[in-house]
């Protein structure tokens, strides 16, 4: 079984960078010399600002309309039917083959 999954966008793939962009741009502002997180442990505050990134560049990246295409391709054996036909037809011809 073959899976191909394919993501499209209604906008350029070239557009996710921007969206990564804008994610790092938004946590930088609110996470560069900001006063009110002093008394925060520095792993606490790195956490935030990773999560944040994430959350915006994820949200940026909706706004373009993904779109997630999958395909499976399944190769199934043949069928192989063997038919024996013995309508009245067949049988009036007199062949001995078919009685």
């Amino acid at each position: 079984m073959l899976v191909a999954i394919e993501i499209t966008t209604s906008y350029p793939l070239w557009f996710i960078p921007f969206c990564l962009l804008l994610g790092v741009i938004y946590a930088g502002i609110f996470y560069y010399k900001e006063n009110k997180f002093e008394g925060i442990a520095v792993w606490l505050k790195r956490t935030m600002l990773t999560l944040r990134f994430l959350l915006i560049s994820l949200l940026a990246f909706l706004l373009l309309s993904p779109f997630l295409k999958t395909i499976f391709n399944k190769a199934d054996k043949p069928i192989i039917i063997i038919a024996q036909d013995n309508s009245s037809s067949i049988i009036s011809a007199h062949n001995a083959t078919f009685n």
